[in-house]
């Protein structure tokens, strides 16, 4: 009976672990993300660029201007998929967002390289 408990114990706090890091809601999302990638990316940020997340549906960045965002949630977690304006008509980008134990929420450009936007405020 025992061991059934702390088995139930560890089970729940792996979800809750895994719900922290993989959920987040649009207030928490909101702010200024700065990028650290070191090289820059096809139709993706160079170094240090800013991307300004608002709560009203609308972003700001130095890569892709002004445009709008949508907020996906499944069972892989929170996504971000901006759209914009560009010279040949309108283009998108989806990223997934997640946060560290004890860090910052990120937006994640490039898994393998691990580029990402981190935000600041």
């Amino acid at each position: 009976m025992i061991k059934n408990n702390k088995i139930l114990i560890i089970c729940v706090l792996l979800i809750a672990f895994y719900l922290f890091k993989n959920f987040l809601s649009e207030s928490m999302i909101s702010g200024t993300y700065v990028s650290n990638n070191q090289q820059s990316l096809v139709d993706g940020p160079s170094f240090g660029d800013t991307l300004k997340i608002y709560s009203n549906n609308r972003f700001e960045s130095q890569t892709w201007g002004n445009g709008n965002y949508k907020l996906k949630y499944s069972p892989t977690g929170t996504k971000i998929r901006i759209t914009y304006k560009y010279e040949f008509g309108n283009a998108g980008y989806e990223m997934n967002i997640y946060r560290t134990l004890f860090g910052k929420p990120r937006i994640d450009l490039d898994s393998d390289l691990e580029y990402y936007f981190e935000k600041v405020d």
